[in-house]
């Protein structure tokens, strides 16, 4: 009599296979479950209630599977299964998790960060007034997709700063990123500093400095170690939309101005907590990106030798552009 077992999710059935030996029947049972428990779809074991989603690797023995067959009134002669989907007939849909204590909502965010949740930097002090007849305005010294583009009317138009890839998997990460300064102008300092950054994350830390070729020659070294705040704290989120485009994450004005002489370093630290995705850009001439997966936030070293780099080319992560705010006469060529 013809052995059906051979079914991509088919178990062994009885009369059908009345004729295969013991040992034929656990490994077609053992090949069927397997399939069926390697599918796509999210799966329950009927024996103890969990979740492929939470325990992808859960199994039983064959052993285990038979008791539970017996003492659950499954009839010898009846087929059976090991895996089902979640929405078959014998189990309900996964109740939803308890809704957490009032006063406990933000315990992740207040684990992860600590002291810097409770105790908020000091507010920086603000930017001078323009001299006499002269205005300020904010500059972009830097952005990914640098560049000029022809409106059509032959007036050059600046690229918009975009990314073109995303990157998961980053949470717990602490990146760095390079900028040369053939791709920063103006090079001279400016009254402020201000960041934008991209991606799905928590960020609990955001630096920047200037490459000090003193202290290292090859610079993997930063000086003018400057850290950032979001809305007057250490720790923001950025977030992306279902289309996969970003929603830009400005920094809070930083009243200090860098000289970008030999280049910035940048480095920031993503929460383990949030959903550790990146934006980036590949093949962006003039920047090189870097990361510690130590778990650790290391940003605040402004040594960045023992990082890794992230791209074979040159490119960006994180880091969208960044801005100056300069007195208009200082821009006068």
């Amino acid at each position: 009599m013809a052995k059906t077992y051979f079914g991509k999710y088919q178990n062994p059935t009885y009369p059908e296979d009345q004729d295969m030996t013991a040992a034929e029947i656990e490994a077609g049972a053992r090949e069927a479950s397997m399939a069926r428990a390697q599918s796509p779809n999210p799966l329950t074991c009927v024996i103890e209630g969990v979740w492929s989603t939470d325990e992808p690797f859960h199994t039983h023995s064959f052993a285990q599977c038979m008791e539970y067959r017996h003492k659950n009134v499954i009839g010898d002669d009846d087929p059976w299964i090991y895996w089902q989907n979640i929405d078959g007939p014998l189990i309900g849909p996964k109740p939803p998790p308890p809704s957490i204590p009032v006063g406990m909502t933000d315990w992740q965010v207040r684990a992860a960060a600590g002291k810097d949740v409770l105790e908020p930097p000091e507010p920086p002090p603000e930017v001078p007034p323009p001299p006499s007849g002269q205005t300020q305005v904010w500059v972009v010294r830097t952005q990914v997709n640098a560049g000029t583009f022809d409106d059509g009317t032959g007036v050059q138009v600046p690229n918009t700063p975009e990314m073109n890839f995303v990157a998961p998997g980053w949470g717990g990460w602490t990146f760095a990123v390079w900028i040369s300064p053939d791709v920063i102008k103006p090079l001279l300092p400016g009254l402020a500093t201000r960041v934008t950054v991209v991606g799905s994350f928590i960020i609990d830390s955001l630096y920047l400095g200037e490459t000090d070729l003193e202290a290292n020659p090859d610079g993997w070294i930063a000086k003018n170690w400057q850290r950032f705040t979001f809305d007057g704290g250490w720790q923001a989120v950025a977030t992306m939309n279902d289309d996969g485009s970003f929603n830009p994450l400005r920094t809070d004005p930083l009243p200090i101005g860098f000289d970008a002489t030999n280049g910035f370093w940048l480095s920031g630290y993503i929460n383990p907590n949030g959903d550790g995705i990146v934006g980036g850009r590949e093949n962006e001439p003039g920047w090189g990106s870097y990361y510690d997966e130590s778990n650790e936030d290391t940003s605040a070293n402004p040594d960045k030798s023992t990082y890794t780099i992230a791209m074979d080319m040159e490119g960006s992560v994180v880091i969208l552009m960044i801005e100056g705010f300069y007195n208009s006469g200082d821009l006068i060529p």
